[in-house]
């Protein structure tokens, strides 16, 4: 597998045509990702950096919440608009 890294490097630095360059790096980039896929596949990312709006769930959503995580049940009520 590694050799195969290899050649993307060669073919990078060695073929004169940057379309054919480009058909066998992917070619070969798509095998890697398929036979390696930890090593070489793609990675996604699903870090959450936002904020949850509980707001909107009715109390029995946040009763089912807050039992599914164990925690404390505590809910309080503010002005409700309508």
């Amino acid at each position: 597998m590694d050799l195969m890294v290899e050649d993307l490097v060669h073919i990078a630095d060695t073929d004169h045509d940057p379309n054919r360059a480009r058909v066998r790096i992917d070619a070969r980039k798509w095998v890697a990702s398929k036979l390696a896929p930890k090593k070489y596949g793609e990675r996604l990312d699903v870090s959450h950096s936002g904020n949850l709006n509980l707001t909107a769930l009715s109390d029995q959503e946040l009763m089912r919440i807050a039992q599914e995580q164990n925690g404390p049940v505590l809910i309080e009520h503010g002005p409700v608009d309508k």
